[in-house]
């Protein structure tokens, strides 16, 4: 299609006077009128040379490439993770190149990323080929994409441990999101020590575990920490009252509960709800305590009889002075009545 042909006469032999040249293009318009002619598109071309007694003509024809430069469409692979310089582009195939190709590849802001038919380690983006060779150039572009979103972690959960110092608490990983292939979870303790692989975790004690959600391209973590009672299920008796005779039922048990998560539930070896008991005959008296949490504590008490303690001074007469004495020794009886 270009206009860079040219066509040139041949020798003139035996002509009489002053020569002229006289140029046609198929459509028999003159082109020019010298024995050669420049910028002329493909085509064929008719020479007449003339001379003061006759003319004579001949033809040739410019050619010209079979076809234009030509750039079929372009190619790309899309970034593998999100925000990652591994995306690739390709031009297409060239056609119909006179001469050396070059090529050059822009991105968004015009700014050359490569000049080589491939370019790899690319971020997401839009991409312009520029293909030249000695007539002319050809441009396409091609966008190169990413996941949408990167690994997200969200807030992670757990489940305190129901009773002080007891293995019953639980973890859960938050939902993930912009994932990339197969996810993957490690929980550490406060140790740095791996307490499971998976999404949720059981049967942990009181503290602090760390979770980390690993896909193919990175990895998020967050903490959670396992709470417990802030101290063991307990009780204290604070008043155990003993029986003051043989036969009675007349002792009683009071006691205190402490830790453990309230309310506490009782149930007394004779049968009682109650926290404190009273009416009991001589004995040993055990108690179940059970918090909200079902934890759970036992206890022994044991009723027995108080003892009474009498103290006798003994006295003398003293012949002598007609007096009577308080003798010092002191006799005790233990009487149980």
């Amino acid at each position: 299609g270009a206009s860079t042909g040219s066509v040139t006469a041949g020798p003139v032999t035996g002509a009489v006077g002053t020569v002229t040249y006289s140029w046609k293009n198929a459509s028999n318009t003159v082109v020019g009128s010298t024995a050669s002619v420049n910028n002329l598109p493909a085509g064929i071309y008719t020479v007449t040379v003339s001379d003061s007694c006759s003319s004579q003509s001949n033809s040739v024809t410019v050619g010209q490439p079979a076809a234009a430069l030509a750039l079929a469409a372009s190619s790309k692979t899309d970034a593998s993770c999100f925000g990652a310089s591994t995306g690739s582009v390709t031009a297409g195939n060239v056609t119909g190149a006179v001469g050396t190709v070059t090529y050059s590849w822009k991105n968004a802001s015009n700014t050359v990323v490569g000049s080589t038919a491939s370019v790899n380690s690319l971020p997401a983006g839009t991409y312009t080929v520029n293909v030249t060779d000695s007539c002319s150039s050809q441009s396409n572009s091609v966008t190169v994409g990413q996941p949408a979103t990167a690994l997200a972690l969200a807030v992670s959960s757990k489940t305190d441990a129901s009773c002080f110092g007891a293995s019953t608490g639980s973890v859960t990983a938050g939902p993930v999101t912009g994932a990339v292939g197969t996810v993957t979870y490690s929980w550490k303790n406060a140790s740095n020590t791996v307490v499971g692989s998976t999404a949720s975790v059981n049967n942990l004690p009181a503290g602090t575990y760390t979770v980390t959600v690993t896909d193919s391209c990175s990895s998020q973590s967050n903490s959670v920490t396992v709470g417990q009672p802030a101290a063991p299920l307990s009780a204290t008796a604070i008043i155990i009252n003993n029986n003051n005779c043989a036969n009675c039922n007349n002792g009683s048990i009071n006691i205190t509960v402490t830790g453990g998560t309230s309310p506490y539930t009782f149930l007394w070896s004779n049968g009682s709800t109650l926290e404190d008991i009273s009416g009991l005959q001589n004995g040993n008296y055990t108690i179940e305590i059970t918090d909200k949490n079902g934890c759970k504590a036992n206890y022994n008490y044991a009723i027995s009889e108080s003892s009474i303690n009498i103290t006798k001074e003994g006295t003398y007469v003293d012949a002598n002075n007609d007096g009577i004495t308080n003798v010092g020794d002191v006799v005790s009886y233990n009487f149980v009545i």
